[in-house]
């Protein structure tokens, strides 16, 4: 198999959240989004638990990396 845990609709659900909203906005208590904030959020939404390496994994898979690099770049 692919060896993934998530399935394409939780991580398209995943990216959404990540792109459109700061930490914070989702009721958490970090401010910036990091592996363990991603972390974070995957258990509380649906109950996964990923080990950060795999979450690192996940967020370097997406299409998301772009985005953090030019968001944080620009900062």
């Amino acid at each position: 198999g692919t060896g993934r845990v998530l399935s394409a609709q939780q991580e398209s659900l995943i990216q959404e959240q990540i792109r459109d909203k700061r930490p914070e906005e989702l009721g958490m208590s970090c401010f910036l989004w990091s592996r363990a904030a991603v972390g974070e959020f995957i258990e509380r939404e649906y109950g996964i638990k990923l080990q950060v390496r795999s979450i690192g994994k996940y967020l370097f898979t997406l299409p998301l990396i772009d985005f953090f690099l030019i968001r944080y770049q620009k900062r």
